[in-house]
């Protein structure tokens, strides 16, 4: 269960979030990571779970290393994590433009562009 802690500390460098927030985001005590880093305890069940809900994790990487470190998640899930993105981040305007322009398109226009991907990724 030992590696458990170094998968531990190297999710949260991943996220790149600081033990703290790292906490936080799980609702646990800073100690708590600090911790499970330092080897001097193992996460309970119930944090494991609550960092999978949190981050998207997935739990069988983080209890045996084994599989990808996060779930694969569905498009809607994928486009709803964009989206959230682009409302906190402020120096996304470009990006924002981008998604406003998109969702303006007449139907034709979906057509084209679906043609034109399509295209691009058979090459």
């Amino acid at each position: 269960m030992e590696n458990i802690n170094l998968r531990f500390k190297e999710l949260r460098k991943h996220l790149k979030l600081s033990q703290r927030a790292f906490a936080v985001s799980v609702g646990v005590s800073h100690n708590t990571i600090a911790q499970v880093e330092m080897k001097t305890r193992n996460p309970s069940s119930r944090t494991i779970s609550d960092i999978s809900r949190a981050h998207n994790v997935n739990e069988e990487w983080l209890h045996t290393g084994e599989g990808e470190m996060f779930k694969k998640l569905d498009t809607n899930v994928q486009l709803m994590h964009m989206v959230e993105d682009l409302i906190k981040d402020e120096a996304t305007d470009f990006k924002k433009n981008c998604i406003v322009a998109l969702s303006n398109l007449p139907k034709e226009d979906w057509l084209r562009i679906e043609s034109f991907l399509k295209e691009a990724m058979d090459k």
